[in-house]
């Protein structure tokens, strides 16, 4: 009697998984019920592509990326806080610009970027939280880069985008 009743537990909270996940997953962000092209990863791509004079607006970029993305690793973080939805992920913009002849070298430093020669995203965190941002360079000046957060906040990636 007890495994029949476990059992039918298991089928039950399996059910509820399920019904969770069409309902606020893979199928919600279908939906758009967020407006990903207010996100700051699409807007970074945005003002980092006008430096590259890659013509682009960012609703395309969000379609692009919500078309080619990780949709559903962003529906099922969105069961466990409905912005996840927003997130651009590294892999994300680094096939955006390669996709367009463009290679995406890494550096560790903000101090390293030349305003005059490099464009860039950096990914800035607040230490000590889960909050990201994506940000362009030099659409936005080193400064406000490495004080976006005041002091708690952390460089967490650096791409500069060079024309292959």
């Amino acid at each position: 009697m007890g495994v029949i009743i476990s059992m039918r537990v298991f089928f039950l909270c399996l059910l509820a998984f399920l019904l969770i996940l069409s309902g606020v997953g893979c199928g919600a962000l279908s939906g758009k019920e967020h407006s990903y092209s207010n996100a700051c990863g699409p807007i970074a791509i945005h003002n980092a592509s006008k430096d590259l004079h890659i013509d682009t607006d960012v609703i395309s970029i969000s379609e692009e990326i919500e078309k080619e993305g990780s949709i559903c690793i962003k529906g099922l973080l969105s069961i466990f806080d409905n912005r996840a939805t927003l997130i651009t992920f590294p892999w994300e913009i680094e096939r955006f610009f390669i996709k367009r002849g463009y290679k995406i070298i890494n550096i560790r430093n903000v101090d390293e970027l030349d305003k005059d020669e490099d464009v860039a995203i950096v990914l800035v965190q607040e230490r000590s939280s889960w909050t990201y941002h994506w940000i362009a360079f030099p659409y936005s000046s080193k400064s406000r880069i490495k004080n976006f957060f005041g002091d708690e906040t952390n460089i967490h990636e650096i791409f500069i985008i060079k024309k292959r």
